[in-house]
């Protein structure tokens, strides 16, 4: 089998083009803004840090997995702490304590979520 065949057993939905201007901005407090786009099991979320801005460290029961875009922050993750700068990817498994305190140019995280996160659902209504 090929990783390019069409092997699909069903088609889950219909595909979408999106623009990230187009998307919803999410202020998550404390200088984190999200603009997410949700399918049916996964999400991806575009966050912006602002310089110094944190994402507290918190748990989830949504795996999650992110690409430092630009910039810099401090990741905790399970208690480790390290500096994340363009390029760099973590993975947080569903229940993993993280969060991310921004540098002095602020950060820009693409980040994915299976399924997707719930209190980002609830806080795009």
């Amino acid at each position: 089998m090929s990783y390019f065949s069409d092997s699909a057993s069903a088609r889950a939905g219909d595909g979408r083009y999106c623009a990230l201007g187009d998307l919803a901005e999410v202020d998550a407090g404390n200088g984190v803004t999200l603009r997410p786009l949700a399918g049916e099991r996964l999400m991806l979320s575009h966050v912006t840090i602002a310089p110094h801005g944190q994402a507290a460290v918190h748990t989830h029961d949504e795996e999650q997995m992110g690409l430092v875009v630009s910039g810099t922050c401090q990741f905790s993750l399970d208690g480790v702490e390290r500096t994340l700068s363009a390029g760099d990817i973590y993975h947080a498994p569903a229940g993993v304590p993280h969060g991310a305190t921004a540098g002095a140019d602020g950060c820009v995280i693409v980040d994915l979520f299976a399924p997707p996160r719930q209190a980002l659902l609830d806080l795009m209504q």
